[in-house]
């Protein structure tokens, strides 16, 4: 009779977070170049059931392990429907594969992780297409630099004269227009038009920056001047904790001297009168030996008056 072994049930999924700690974007620079480039792309593709088009939210490329993610600025997946928001991309919950197309807008805190670390796990993972754009010269030797997938490794694209470079995944010639980028169409040439509410969304969001970015200068530098003055409390609080223990220690040594001086007068106090009883004892011998001298010295007269012959005793 065959046993029937019980199937074990499956791990139960980890939680991945869906939110980013660290802020989509560090300027008003960047955050207009993003929210510019998502708009136009997904304006772009509109027409297409299978291009998501999404930025700054968590991809997770790797089930069951919630580090194996990453947020780029800017991602373009093929193969998932674009309708609606989601909070994070899970590869196996959505039908599509990886993204095709990353971009990141270097800051000055990440440049350093997009052109090396961030590079090196894109080509691992077959990110077929990887753009860097550097509107402020941190780091890149040009604004624009994309690295297109051939035989496993990343290849920079030839850039153009006027410093764009073709993107295959996205069919579009990218170029960098100042502190932005534009998408330019491969078979005119055209700039692709932003969305017409965007101008003023644009303008609307960089007012909203400017007040953020202020406000968060404001609270900063409240935090650093509240920050001061608890350091300077903590200094005074620490110094007069120093003149205390130097008190202290003062008046323990003054305690010490003290005692050793009582010590050392005891001390002499009792030589002093060991030396005081040592006299008396030397004058009472004095004394004695004096006395027993005068005894003598009376035995002696009494002792001859006694032998003595009589004053008027004839001599013979």
């Amino acid at each position: 009779m065959s046993r029937i072994v019980p199937i074990p049930p499956a791990p139960a999924e980890p939680h991945y977070p869906d939110t980013d700690p660290e802020p989509m974007a560090e300027t008003p620079i960047h955050m207009l170049v993003l929210v510019a480039l998502i708009a136009v792309l997904r304006e772009h593709f509109r027409a297409f059931a299978d291009v998501y088009v999404i930025g700054n939210v968590y991809w997770y490329y790797e089930r069951g392990n919630v580090n194996a993610r990453r947020a780029p600025d800017l991602m373009v997946i093929r193969g998932v429907d674009p309708a609606g928001e989601r909070r994070s991309y899970k590869e196996w919950q959505h039908g599509g594969g990886r993204p095709c197309f990353l971009l990141e807008v270097l800051s000055e805190e990440t440049y350093k992780e997009d052109m090396g670390e961030k590079r090196l796990l894109y080509e691992r993972l077959g990110v077929r297409e990887y753009f860097l754009f550097d509107p402020e010269g941190l780091g890149l030797e040009r604004p624009l630099v994309g690295y297109r997938l051939r035989n496993g490794s990343y290849e920079t694209i030839p850039p153009a004269k006027d410093g764009s470079a073709l993107s295959k995944e996205l069919g579009l010639r990218v170029r960098p227009e100042g502190d932005r980028l534009a998408f330019a169409s491969l078979r005119t040439g055209e700039r692709l038009p932003d969305p017409p509410e965007l101008a003023a969304r644009l303008a609307e969001v960089g007012r909203e920056l400017e007040e953020a970015i202020r406000v968060t200068r404001e609270e900063r530098l409240a935090r650093e001047q509240a920050q001061g003055r608890a350091d300077k409390e903590r200094r005074a609080r620490e110094q007069a904790e120093v003149r205390v223990d130097e008190e202290r220690r003062a008046k323990e040594e003054a305690v010490r001297r003290a005692d050793e001086e009582r010590r050392a007068r005891q001390k002499a106090a009792r030589l002093a009168g060991r030396e005081r009883r040592a006299k008396e004892e030397a004058l009472r011998r004095i004394d004695a030996e004096r006395l027993a001298k005068e005894e003598v010295m009376k035995e002696v007269e009494r002792l001859r008056a006694l032998i003595a012959p009589p004053a008027d005793e004839p001599k013979s």
